[in-house]
This record gives structure tokens, sequence and C-alpha cells, in this order.
């Protein structure tokens, strides 16, 4: 009987973690999200200076462009800090300022559901978007999704972005701003490592993401908080189900 319950706890768990993570990625439909998606972002000229900041012993300069502000849903995610990523551009180039990328839908993308329909996976500068059908796609508004580059060195604020996940409704404020490291120049031509930003929704391809130095985030309503947990609790589930078959008696013979 014991082998039985263990067996089907097993079998239960294995079942279960798949489905978590599922659910805890999927999307909320358009009904459930904040009003404030279905707004444009706001970018406004600002008079703030270009600056420089340190972090890790690598001093930045931060040339902001515009001020800027976005409420989306997070349709995708890229990690830039991660051990299992040693040879990507960012390591390569230490640009440790880069939190994280996300992927976001926002105004007539919200309002509609397009997105629902729509399959997105984030590289590590882009974003991209497949759909099922050709209906889907004319549904569909190109402009309103960004593929955004977030920027920050307060230890509390990189925390918050790294935590931002998929099918999380998200508030950003901050700065359209270039970065690299100090040594290199505005124009892209010095030593060192520079990178522009967008400032236009509707310019498409190489140069057309978001590169935001964020001065504060908020998640607006998370995605599945109860899915989430559930995921992050499976593994342990089936790691108690293994250890319980290990330490069964052997049955005699």
């Amino acid at each position: 009987m014991a082998y039985r319950l263990v067996y089907l706890w097993l079998l239960g768990a294995l079942a279960f973690w798949p489905l978590a993570r599922w659910q805890a990625r999927s999307l909320p439909p358009a009904d459930q999200l904040e009003a404030s998606l279905r707004q444009e972002p706001r970018q406004r000229p600002t008079d703030r200076a270009p600056f420089t900041v340190e972090l890790e012993g690598i001093r930045y300069r931060v040339e902001p462009q515009f001020s800027y502000a976005i409420e989306g849903l997070v349709v995708s995610e890229h990690v830039t800090e991660s051990w299992w990523r040693p040879a990507s551009f960012h390591a390569r180039a230490n640009d440790r300022l880069n939190v994280k990328d996300v992927c976001v839908i926002w105004g007539e993308n919200a309002a509609s559901g397009s997105y629902r329909q729509a399959r997105f996976h984030s590289g590590e500068f882009t974003c991209f978007v497949r759909f099922p059908s050709a209906p889907a796609v004319q549904a569909f508004v190109p402009r309103a999704l960004s593929n955004n580059h977030l920027l920050a060195v307060d230890p509390e604020l990189r925390r918050q972005l790294r935590q931002l996940r998929r099918g999380d409704q998200i508030a950003l404020r901050g700065y359209l701003a270039s970065y690299g490291h100090e040594q290199a120049t505005g124009t892209g031509s010095g030593q060192g490592y520079w990178r522009g930003t967008s400032i236009s929704r509707d310019d498409t391809g190489n140069g057309a993401c978001e590169t935001i130095y964020v001065t504060e985030a908020r998640v607006l309503r998370p995605a599945s908080p109860g899915w989430r947990l559930a995921s992050r609790l499976a593994p342990l589930g089936l790691l108690a189900g293994v250890v319980a078959w290990l330490r069964l008696p052997v049955p005699e013979r």
C-alpha cells in the first residue's frame, strides 16, 4: 500500500510541475488588465544632464534624451546576467548596467486582447512574435509592442527589475537614454562600449528597442500569484516523493 501511495504521489508531482509552470506563465485576458495599460507610453523632453554612475567597478556615462513612462503587460523576458550564459554579448562587453530586458504590449493590443493569439520569445537584444494564423496577425498592432532594455544602479531597484516575470502588469518610470563605458563617446566611435535607444514607437528593426534608465518600477498586478507559488513548490513535492520512495523498505522475497 505504501509503495502505491508514493508511486501515485510521484506521478502526480511529475504531472503537476509542468502544469503549474505553464499556468504561472500564462497571459491574462484583456478584461483582467489594468485600465492604465490601454494608454500610450509618455515621452517628454527632459533637461536632465548626462551623468556617470559606477557599478561593480565599472563607470558608465548615461545620456538622458527624454523622460519616459510606460504601463504594459510583460509578454516575454530576457535575463542579461546569468551563469549559464558566460559568453553572452553583455558579459563580453562588461555591461552590468542592463539588468533585464522585458518585451511588453500596451494600448490597442491591451484593449483588443490580440496578444493572446501570439507567441512571444525574447533573445539577447530582440523580441520575436509568431502568430498561428493570418487573422491573428491582422488583429495585432506592431507599434503597441516594445522591447525594453532596463538599466538601474540602486540594489533594491535592480532586485525589483530582476523579479519581473511574463504576465506581470508593470509601470516603469525613468529616461530614454544612451549609455556606455565612460571612455566611450556618444558617436560610438570611441573605445569601449556604447548603446543608444529608440525614441519612436513606430521604428522597426535594429535600434528599435527602448533603453530605459529606470527610476521607478511597480508591478500593478502580478501574473497568477497562486500558480507562481505552486510552480516554485512543485519541485519540492517531487523531491519529497523521491526521498519517500528511497526510504521505503525493500520488499521481502
